[in-house]
């Protein structure tokens, strides 16, 4: 069925409009919900695969943090992909690719037979659909953008809530080889029907009363380019740097934290059902923080809702440095995932309205290089200081050192003040 007719410079009907991305949120929210959710439940099979190959935790973690890494990277370079073959054929190729990579993964006998499998091949297909994640929203109006971009992001917390604690029961009915297979099966299916959810939609652009007034858009008749929207440079050179340097600390600190979390308990004597229950108890909290920042950032305003926000993950990591018992590990997975929330719902406020600018575009993917720099970094530190040290104790005081950096971050960027009514 052909799609609207844009070369007069008229809207599509407001009704094909709504329902175009009322699919398009659902497929991004399923697709996020299934990669996102594999992806973070990487630290359930760190015993199992230690065991099978004899790996040192060093070897085990670089996997994951390799996978970090080019995720960042393939995000970036993956535009082409979507130009040349179009989002829905794309998205449900790198589907494909992704669930293949899972199969592969399950079947693999030494590291770099992993690393092929898992590292590059599901980041390949990860990136790909984070990439067209990011670009779908930036077509959404834009007092719009933060909602769709806050359901897509508890999509993904939902994809965690969900698969950690399936992917830690099928490893313990049978083995990590078989739950992989599952799991890529599992992956085709739902990337394949939420390539299809997709429209087919023209390019579609903000005018400036839609920016302001968060209308829908029109499209853009053909040979004309989109007006700049007008506002005010928020990042000179000093916030900017300081936002990179939040970013890289916040990222290092969190995956610390989010790779090594299941397996510290592990070591500490729970077993393999109730560490897994961790991640599934910190994603909970996390959707839940994701509700209460909005009133958190009213109350107390953006600036100190972010430091209070990272504080508390900090006074968290600081805690499990040293936990005693059950419930001691559920109360940091609860409190660390509320607070991880709530900052994940003002960064996604911030990037909602940054996507109008000329600059957001390099600033985003310089962001994303260094989140995945930060995230590689603190999952392989942090299996490296177990080798070195053989405990967590001294790798979760080194989180809660760069999370404190990240506080330092926040709090030195230069804020205009409130003007007045």
């Amino acid at each position: 069925m052909p799609g609207p007719h844009i070369g007069d410079g008229e809207p599509p009907p407001q009704d094909s409009r709504t329902f175009n991305r009322r699919l398009t949120l659902a497929s991004y929210t399923l697709l996020l919900a299934v990669f996102i959710g594999i992806s973070y439940s990487f630290g359930v099979s760190f015993a199992s695969l230690e065991e099978e190959f004899a790996w040192s935790r060093t070897t085990t973690s670089s996997i994951f943090s390799l996978y970090l890494i080019l995720v960042s990277v393939f995000a970036i370079l993956s535009g082409w992909i979507f130009k040349k073959c179009g989002i829905k054929l794309a998205i449900a190729a790198m589907g494909v690719l992704g669930g293949g990579s899972l199969l592969l993964t399950s079947h693999a006998h030494s590291a770099w037979q992993f690393l092929l499998a898992y590292s590059v091949l599901l980041a390949l297909g990860t990136g790909a659909i984070c990439r067209a994640a990011v670009s779908a929203i930036a077509r959404y109006p834009a007092k719009q953008r933060q909602a769709v971009m806050g359901a897509i992001g508890i999509g993904a917390g939902a994809g965690i809530l969900i698969i950690a604690p399936l992917l830690s029961k099928m490893i313990s009915l049978d083995d990590w080889r078989d739950a992989y297979t599952i799991l890529g099966i599992a992956a085709w299916v739902l990337t394949i029907a939420a390539a299809l959810l997709i429209p087919k939609e023209p390019s579609i652009i903000l005018t400036p009363d839609e920016c302001n007034s968060g209308t829908n858009p029109v499209t853009l008749p053909p040979g004309q380019s989109a007006p700049e929207r007008t506002l005010p440079d928020f990042t000179g050179t000093r916030n900017r740097s300081l936002l990179f340097l939040a970013c890289l600390a916040y990222a290092f600190s969190m995956h610390i934290v989010m790779g090594h979390m299941v397996i510290r308990a592990e070591d500490l004597g729970m077993t393999s059902l109730k560490a897994a229950g961790l991640l599934t108890a910190m994603a909970a909290s996390a959707i839940v923080g994701r509700f209460m920042a909005g009133w958190v950032a009213d109350t107390l305003g953006k600036g100190t809702a972010g430091i209070s926000f990272v504080l508390i993950q900090t006074a968290m990591v600081f805690w499990f440095v040293d936990p005693d018992g059950t419930r001691s590990y559920y109360f940091f997975a609860i409190v660390f995932g509320l607070a991880g929330g709530g900052m994940t719902g003002l960064v996604t406020d911030f990037l909602g309205n940054i996507m109008d600018r000329r600059s957001a575009s390099s600033t985003i993917r310089f962001l994303a290089i260094l989140w995945g720099v930060g995230a590689a970094a603190g999952l392989y530190v942090g299996g490296l200081v177990f080798d070195r040290t053989d405990g967590y104790e001294f790798a979760f005081f080194c989180a809660g050192v760069t999370a404190m950096l990240a506080t330092i971050g926040i709090w030195g960027m230069e804020r205009k003040p409130a003007k007045s009514t």
